[in-house]
């Protein structure tokens, strides 16, 4: 749970501390759904430690940039080189930061463009907020839209085919009224929500003559 009021908060605090590096919070959540229906997206958050370990951690903002990419802190089980990311934001907390934060970041941005899709440009959005928290000098949130996140949705499109092909638990559901074309249908769309980032993923962009 503290983790997501990490998330949350960190993301509306742009709102409570103003910034020229700020970006707008209309602006950013407008970049992070490039497609209506494409709306479920990655978390993470830099640095994670143990209770009371925070004021021990000095963290650059290159190595905040390093940690919130990786794997090992997505509050969500999936492996990012499944797919290719359609948005991303970055959202900084420290006061240091500020003083290294414009230079370094072209060049993290660079480095990782090689993981978005080339038809949406510029799809990196980022923010800094030069209030550091209470329990770490500094900090950073990652919000990214992704369409790795279609291997959640496969494993739970197959471990529903398996519990629906044996009729687990559908008498249940079946006792309040539901209709097995319910589950059916549901499924259907799962199944086309996985074509459709599928379908991103595999999109190239149409450069004009």
């Amino acid at each position: 749970k503290i983790f997501f009021f990490f998330f949350f908060f960190f993301f509306f605090l742009q709102n409570r501390f103003p910034n020229p590096l700020h970006n707008d919070l209309r602006k950013m959540a407008i970049n992070l759904t490039p497609f209506p229906r494409l709306h479920f997206f990655l978390m993470s958050q830099s640095p994670i430690f143990a209770h009371g370990q925070g004021t021990k951690l000095h963290l650059t903002y290159e190595e905040l940039t390093d940690q919130m990419w990786s794997s090992r802190n997505f509050m969500t089980n999936i492996y990012p080189g499944d797919g290719k990311y359609l948005s991303v934001a970055l959202l900084y907390r420290g006061n240091d930061l500020k003083r290294s934060f414009t230079y370094p970041y072209l060049n993290v941005s660079e480095k990782l463009s090689e993981d978005c899709v080339s038809w949406i440009p510029n799809n990196i959005k980022s923010a800094i907020i030069s209030i550091p928290p209470e329990i770490t000098p500094a900090s950073g949130t990652f919000i990214a839209n992704s369409t790795a996140i279609k291997g959640l949705f496969q494993r739970i499109s197959g471990a529903f085919a398996r519990l629906f092909k044996r009729k687990a638990f559908l008498h249940w559901y079946k006792s309040e009224g539901m209709d097995e074309y319910e589950f059916m249908e549901s499924d259907q769309h799962v199944r086309e929500l996985i074509s459709s980032y599928q379908d991103k993923q595999d999109a190239v962009a149409d450069f004009l003559d």
